[in-house]
């Protein structure tokens, strides 16, 4: 029975099941909150500040803490306030987890493993250097699409890691052996930091060490979540090989929509013609979340862009 998607009881049959069909579950999803960051007495009152990607800041959910940090790269200009004091603010975002990185050279198989199941794939990032120059590989959004010589990487669930693979010059650009492989990601505790309210900053910000630093909350953090289930897995796998990857009918748009976030529990579709009044030319989405009570700003805009 493990053979077959639908009887199927371990998870990496299922999800090897899956991935015949072409579906990939979602992983782990870090928790996302944006905040502002106030800094004040800075050495020299530089024209601008820099706050670095993987900035750290803490916060306590239910007597557990959890690290948050930056992704990228923020800048400030010094500003003065209404008592004449030079401050820098920062509007950012910051995810819960820890910054990785792994790097390996090509031997003989293509691909490589990332020894950690508690990544979000969503900030997988991959680079490979080839030549003496580093290039940025990324995610084909249709594999139908790829020509020889883009460079794309193919990522899929084993048992005990995730696996990047690469072309094999047909559909796809195959890095020569040699080539060295370096992949960043985020490792994340999924649900378990949503809702936090409070952070405070643990990190360093290069040329204001003993400055004063004010954080505040914009938006509480939401969007963690957990790695897809099976029984989410046998539905999901099966509805977007069905869908074929386009949005024509109004189960098309269920199924995308069902594999864009995993932060959707449940969606109801229908035709703008089965609407009252009618809106011809559109389809509704009903959604339902898995965590909160309301979808985030983000899983809507990410919903409607798909």
């Amino acid at each position: 029975n493990e053979l077959f998607l639908d009887t199927a009881v371990k998870r990496e049959n299922v999800v090897s099941r899956a991935n015949e069909l072409g579906y990939t579950p979602y992983s782990n999803r870090a928790a996302k909150a944006n905040i502002n960051v106030t800094v004040t007495n800075v050495p020299g009152n530089p024209s601008t500040l820099v706050l670095p990607a993987g900035a750290s800041f803490t916060t306590t959910i239910n007597n557990q803490q959890y690290n948050f940090v930056t992704l990228v790269p923020a800048s400030a200009t010094l500003a003065v306030d209404n008592t004449n004091t030079p401050y820098y603010l920062f509007t950012i975002d910051i995810y819960e987890g820890l910054l990785s990185q792994n790097s390996i050279i090509i031997t003989t198989d293509p691909s490589i493993d990332i020894p950690n199941k508690a990544i979000d794939t969503t900030t997988l990032r991959v680079f490979v250097t080839m030549n003496n120059i580093e290039y940025e590989f990324y995610q084909p959004g249709n594999f139908l699409t790829v020509q020889p010589e883009n460079k794309v990487f193919f990522l899929t669930e084993g048992v005990t890691a995730y696996k990047i693979g690469f072309g094999d010059n047909n559909f796809g650009l195959q890095p020569p052996t040699g080539s060295l492989i370096r992949s960043l990601y985020l490792l994340t505790s999924g649900a378990g930091a949503n809702d936090a309210s409070l952070f405070s900053f643990s990190s360093f910000i290069p040329g204001a060490v003993a400055a004063n630093v004010v954080v505040t909350t914009n938006e509480i953090s939401q969007g963690g979540a957990d790695v897809e289930p099976i029984d989410s897995i046998k539905v999901n796998a099966v509805n977007y090989f069905t869908t074929q990857d386009r949005a024509v009918t109004a189960n098309d748009y269920k199924s995308l929509i069902l594999q864009s976030s995993s932060n959707v529990k449940d969606v109801i579709t229908w035709g703008g013609q089965d609407n009252n009044p009618p809106i011809f030319g559109k389809v509704v989405a009903c959604v339902q979340p898995k965590y909160g009570d309301t979808l985030t700003t983000d899983d809507k805009t990410n919903i409607q862009t798909l």
